[in-house]
């Protein structure tokens, strides 16, 4: 991760996009999910496994990777 203020940020090593909002960003990095909220989020470069957001980055969060369900619903 290269941050640079509150408002730049490149992550490296992401195999991903899985989601893509304003509010929150949501990169897959192999073993793990990086969260990213905040507001006014872009995806400003996706080249080589390396994500530039640029916006008001509030906070950033690891999270793990979805089980896969292999094609069947899960319930709770």
């Amino acid at each position: 991760l290269d941050m640079r203020g509150r408002n730049t940020l490149i992550v490296h090593g992401c195999r991903r996009i899985m989601d893509y909002a304003p509010e929150t960003i949501r990169l897959s990095l192999g073993d793990c999910v990086l969260v990213i909220t905040g507001e006014r989020l872009i995806c400003t470069s996706y080249l080589a496994g390396a994500v530039g957001v640029e916006g008001c980055i509030c906070a950033m969060a690891f999270d793990e990777p979805p089980t896969p369900t292999h094609g069947r619903e899960v319930r709770s």
